[in-house]
């Protein structure tokens, strides 16, 4: 079961990923609607809605959960928890890398604690440029997608040891991944599927393609 989480950035996805459930965060909520996809649940503060909106998310939507604006947790948060207890297989955060970068970064933060802390429900941050997500130690196949042709590896929470990537343009052998480090910036899969092995740490995998209106 995959289920796509809609956040109220003003980065559109056109369309929306497909999956079992929509769960829209606020503003999200209208993307879901707008793309008339069936929306399960609106969850947040709903601050950003106007009036008009609110009526329609409160018509469309299976289940409405409003929220204070004063609370600990942010409505994507929210979201992604409610999500959760659907014990899905996937969950894909969209809308939350455009705007404001601090939104952009506690997402980014809140899928690393989730998939730490649900290792079996893949977690991903999906936008009309970029797939993101994370990888603990071990061996990954890591899929070559034609319509994201760069591959960048991260490391995330500390420096990855004994890495090795195949697969891939530009291959390592039992390589190091420091902290901090943008050598493994835009890679290409060159095979069906890569490989990426490592011992220690966690790697940040991001998948790109360039703006088609540039390239």
């Amino acid at each position: 079961m995959k289920i796509i989480v809609v956040a109220g950035s003003p980065e559109q996805v056109s369309p929306l990923p497909t999956g079992d459930y929509y769960i829209g965060a606020d503003q999200g909520a209208m993307a879901i609607i707008r793309q008339r996809l069936p929306l399960y649940l609106a969850i947040g503060d709903f601050d950003s809605v106007t009036p008009e909106e609110w009526r329609d998310i409160e018509k469309s939507a299976q289940h409405v959960e409003e929220f204070g604006a004063e609370k600990d947790e942010t409505d994507l948060e929210l979201a992604v928890q409610r999500a959760i207890e659907l014990n899905p297989d996937e969950i894909i955060l969209t809308q939350v890398t455009g705007g404001r970068l601090d939104h952009y970064m506690s997402a980014v933060h809140l899928m690393y604690r989730f998939q730490r802390q649900y290792a079996h429900i893949r977690f991903q941050i999906r936008d009309t440029y970029n797939i993101q997500y994370f990888l603990p130690a071990g061996k990954h196949d890591i899929m070559r997608d034609e319509r994201y042709p760069y591959v960048s590896f991260f490391a995330w929470e500390r420096g990855m040891t004994n890495v090795t990537l195949r697969g891939v343009k530009y291959e390592v052998t039992n390589d190091e991944i420091p902290l901090g480090s943008t050598r493994f910036t835009s890679n290409e899969i060159v095979a069906s599927n890569a490989t990426i092995a490592f011992e220690l740490g966690t790697v940040l995998v991001m998948h790109s393609r360039e703006d088609e209106k540039k390239a």
